[in-house]
């Protein structure tokens, strides 16, 4: 029963490219998981409590997410999908990143959201498809569970230090007057909820560079040679000895 519980870990630990993967994801998801859960008192504290305004960002997200599954299904991506995860990914936080710092009302915001949910279902769907690709049918189940604990355990980290690190240190910080306004305020405005849009950016910031530090571990980007795929693992030594 141990061997067959921490079946899925042993695989992702025995075929390091796709461990360099997780862990690249794990790191995106830590960040956002410390920004991404203060959009919503961010929208309202920016727009006065403005029910609309919060109703249309979320209303882009959305409709973005929906958009890169469409064009997923229509194009299928790039021949090398894992170049368009590291690069989609930049793009996705960037767009995020600069619409939500740099703008000042909703519509700016709505549209970063537009582009970036549409780029991160594509990215997502590249991900995805990269794994089923490169584990066997038998063993998807143990290893895609394994796979999703591993990216996300860090995660509730994150959504612990986000509100308290925007109640305590970057609201009161960016209010008018504040030493962080100071600095960047004649950029990203000052008052309620820019101290939490620069949180965001600052997650964006990060997860922008982690992915393009993937272009620089070979590991990563050269993953869909050094991995075989499905028919080619079916004719190798059964995995089971893992």
């Amino acid at each position: 029963m141990g061997r067959q519980m921490t079946f899925g870990f042993r695989y992702i630990a025995s075929r390091r490219p796709l461990l360099y993967l997780l862990t690249m994801y794990a790191v995106t998801n830590f960040v956002m998981s410390v920004g991404m859960p203060l959009m919503t008192p961010m929208v309202l504290a920016r727009t006065a409590n403005d029910a609309r305004a919060l109703a249309m960002v979320q209303s882009a997200a959305g409709i973005g997410g929906v958009l890169g599954g469409l064009l997923m299904g229509i194009w299928g991506g790039p021949r090398r999908r894992i170049l368009g995860i590291l690069a989609g990914n930049a793009m996705n936080f960037a767009a995020l990143g600069l619409t939500i710092a740099l703008g000042r009302n909703p519509v700016w915001w709505a549209g970063g959201f537009v582009v970036g949910q549409c780029l991160g279902g594509m990215v997502n769907g590249l991900s995805q498809s990269i794994w089923q690709v490169k584990v066997p049918p038998e063993y998807q189940g143990r290893v895609f569970a394994s796979r999703r604990l591993l990216a996300s355990i860090i995660s509730p980290i994150g959504l612990l230090i986000s509100g308290p690190l925007a109640d305590k240190l970057f609201e009161p910080a960016m209010a008018a007057g504040g030493w962080m306004a100071r600095v960047v305020g004649r950029f990203t405005g000052t008052g309620p909820g820019t101290g939490m849009a620069l949180i965001m950016f600052i997650a964006c910031a990060l997860g922008m560079l982690t992915s393009l530090t993937g272009f620089a571990v070979p590991g990563i980007r050269h993953l869909e040679t050094l991995i075989p795929d499905n028919d080619a693992v079916a004719a190798q030594e059964p995995v089971s000895a893992i």
